[in-house]
């Protein structure tokens, strides 16, 4: 390019595209109008004309440019591939001319090179802080859709880690972390090994992928990649972090994986979290509400970029079940109370109570008043978006199996594709899913597990959940599997001619349930600074909650959530999380106090954990194998022992907040109280309780966040006054 400004040149795009009748050859051309990729298209629309060809194009890529195309076609992946002489037309992809493009501009011979998002830099530029300043272990705990392993590349690549180890459960990920490390200009000279094919050379920046399984696979398939334990790792990445990784299994194979930083990725981290592994300083967060206030940041610039707008908000219905389904129970012998993971419970012969299914199905298709049982009948619920369903059921084949051959003989479900995801002779695949789905106008797919997580279906529109029970983490792994984008757009102008999704729907038959789980998404993802009823705020003006019943449908609000909250005593239990304290800071002063919780001896603990069992001034001798592992033992015995006297006393916080005429808001307003009605009530008095508070025995910002949340929940539950100015 000159040096001097040409308008035309500084407007130079090269330009990508194919026709239905040159499939699969691709046409390579390029433009100097301004304006970006509108002039891009006005030019291959000219084109066509020109050519007395049909409009119909497809427009496979296009970027700005300082080589003219006629450079480009010199390159080897080009020229080899002309297929009409003095033509523009080549046999080769659109990759391959992006390998060309990028080898000739910034000479590197890969497809990809797009930046990371503003967001993901940050998320890259904390993690890598916290490693430099010598930290062991970060989480990126963000939603699906983020570029979790895009974002972990480049902070491996920042921190200058040259021997990375990514570790998971979900085997079939491997495919998205070698894309990125072979294919990506930002880790050129990488090299991707899979664990199984022997130990690398690691003579450049090498990642290394292994599943789980593979590594503990008892029946010796963990042979072929026990040499992992002989490598002095730089990182260890835990994709799915969440999921399996505190098994004995997976825990005793982490513990011989030597490393000196270790990430955390999950989209649901709530038992890290809850155990108190992660904390604001070294965790980066990105959640539903924070994907979706950047979607209308998106909307309000008239749709400037195109990141989020294609992903759906989240409509979560639920409804109660038919009290005639109900009443049903009665038959259950010995038990009066409906259990839904009872009713669909199945051996390999059906449901047990297939009656009882049945008129669980029929209740779901029936007009009732105000169509209060059915999700086909409600006003507020589009029927398109129930054309293609994923189902969840309990972790039980034969209850899938039921469902399945039930559907298929059911007089309305029986006009869907019904597609069984679980079991030896189901649909493993999710490329199979995908090929129903376009065979079929109505598809239900049906699981227990699997395609719960790591899997994008644009079609699917609902996920109805009809598990008994589920943890915060499965839930909202299942849930967010509708929320893939499905656009249509315009063959001509590129642009988004319909949204064929504009929300995506959660059907939920215990409402109980989802008010719960959206409680402790907002609580575990709020940052310090932020009430969780100003989380549960942000969230509801992203989402809406309606609930389906006797009275038609209510939209549930922000005292909605916080009543369900409170109505399940989990507001207590957040209490008594590890997070709450931190044992090992624990001094003679400390274990002292806490004497009179248990029946242990404080100053034997002490001594054993500040004097490592050695007299004072006499030299330490080194231990033999057997006396380390039994001094190590007793140590984490120790701890054990410490952390369960520290969460009796935070436990019975809430019953000294219940019975207090006072009312106290976090924590220093308990220790300015000075009110002995506190020790009376913990077993330790407010003095002691600042002395822990100050010395980080225990966690003075999620003990004011638990203080906080059942202030609320009092509020609600009795009218008092706790939310009263301070």
């Amino acid at each position: 390019m000159s040096s001097e400004h040409n308008p035309k040149l500084d407007e130079l795009k090269i330009y990508v595209y194919t026709t239905p009748d040159a499939d699969p050859k691709i046409k390579v051309g390029q433009n100097t109008v301004v304006g970006g990729e509108k002039a891009v298209r006005a030019r291959i629309r000219e084109q066509l004309r020109e050519s007395n060809s049909s409009n119909e194009y497809t427009l496979l890529w296009w970027t700005y440019s300082t080589i003219k195309d006629h450079d480009l076609r010199k390159h080897p992946l080009l020229n080899e591939s002309r297929y009409r002489k003095n033509k523009e037309w080549h046999t080769c992809s659109s990759d391959d001319v992006k390998v060309a493009f990028n080898e000739m501009t910034v000479g590197i011979a890969r497809k990809n090179i797009f930046l990371m998002r503003a967001e993901q830099q940050e998320c890259c530029d904390k993690a890598v802080d916290w490693f430099l300043q010598g930290g062991e272990k970060f989480l990126f705990n963000a939603k699906m859709r983020f570029g979790k392993t895009f974002t972990a590349y480049h902070a491996a690549k920042k921190a200058g880690f040259e021997k990375i180890l990514i570790l998971t459960h979900k085997p079939q990920v491997k495919s998205s972390w070698e894309d990125d490390a072979v294919n990506h200009v930002a880790f050129n000279g990488w090299e991707f090994h899979d664990a199984k094919d022997g130990a690398p050379s690691f003579n450049n920046t090498t990642v290394v992928f292994c599943s789980v399984q593979q590594a503990t696979n008892t029946s010796g398939g963990s042979k072929k990649v026990k040499w992992m334990q002989d490598v002095d790792w730089d990182l260890v990445i835990l994709d799915e972090e969440h999921y399996g990784t505190r098994t004995d299994k997976s825990l005793k194979l982490f513990s011989k994986i030597t490393r000196k930083h270790t990430l955390h990725l999950s989209g649901t981290p709530y038992k890290a979290l809850a155990l108190g592994e992660f904390t604001e300083e070294n965790m980066f967060s990105w959640t539903y509400t924070d994907e979706q206030k950047k979607r209308n940041l998106e909307k309000e610039s008239n749709w400037a970029t195109d990141i989020y707008r294609l992903l759906p908000p989240m409509s979560f219905n639920t409804f109660n079940i038919h009290p005639d389904v109900k009443k049903k129970a009665e038959e259950w012998e010995g038990e009066d109370a409906f259990a839904m993971g009872k009713m669909f419970a199945a051996n390999e012969d059906g449901f047990t109570y297939p009656s009882m299914v049945q008129m669980f199905l029929d209740s779901l298709v029936t007009q009732a008043r105000h169509g209060s049982w059915s999700p086909w009948y409600s006003n507020s619920i589009d029927n398109n978006l129930l054309n293609h369903m994923f189902w969840m059921m309990d972790s039980s084949v034969d209850s899938v199996r039921a469902m399945t051959n039930m559907l298929k003989d059911h007089h309305f479900f029986g006009q869907y594709e019904i597609i069984m995801a679980s079991g030896n002779d189901d649909t493993k695949d999710i490329q199979e899913v995908k090929t129903a789905i376009k065979q079929n106008s109505k598809t239900i797919t049906v699981s227990c597990g699997r395609f719960s997580t790591g899997v994008t279906v644009p079609e699917w529109g609902s996920v109805f959940m009809l598990s008994g029970s589920s943890s915060p983490a499965e839930y909202f792994q299942t849930i967010f599997r509708c929320q893939s984008p499905w656009v249509e757009r315009n063959r001509l102008t590129g642009k988004i001619a319909k949204y064929k999704k504009e929300k995506c729907l959660v059907i939920d038959f215990n409402p109980q349930r989802t008010l719960e789980h959206m409680y402790e998404y907002c609580e575990m993802t709020a940052p310090d600074d932020v009430d969780t009823t100003e989380r549960i705020k942000e969230f509801l003006d992203c989402a809406s909650i309606l609930e389906h019943g006797g009275n038609g449908i209510q939209e549930v609000t922000l005292n909605g959530i916080i009543e369900a909250f409170s109505s399940s005593q989990k507001s207590i239990g957040m209490f008594g999380y590890a997070r709450a304290t931190n044992a090992i800071t624990a001094d003679e002063n400390i274990i002292a106090s806490l004497k009179g919780i248990s029946k242990s001896k404080a100053k034997s603990l002490f001594l054993s954990i500040s004097d490592n069992d050695l007299e004072v001034g006499k030299t330490s001798k080194i231990l033999s194998a057997r006396q380390q592992k039994e001094k190590d033992k007793k140590a984490k015995n120790i701890l054990q022992d410490l952390t369960e006297k520290a969460k009796t006393v935070t436990k019975r916080i809430p019953a000294y907040m219940y019975i207090s005429e006072n009312e106290e808001k976090n924590c220093a307003a308990i220790v300015k109280s000075s009110s002995p009605l506190f020790k009376e009530v913990t077993g330790i008095g407010t003095e002691d309780f600042a002395y822990m508070l100050e010395k980080g025995f225990f966690n003075e910002r999620w003990l004011d966040r638990c203080i906080t949340d059942y202030a609320l929940i009092l509020v609600q539950v009795s009218g008092n006054s706790f939310l009263k100015a301070a």
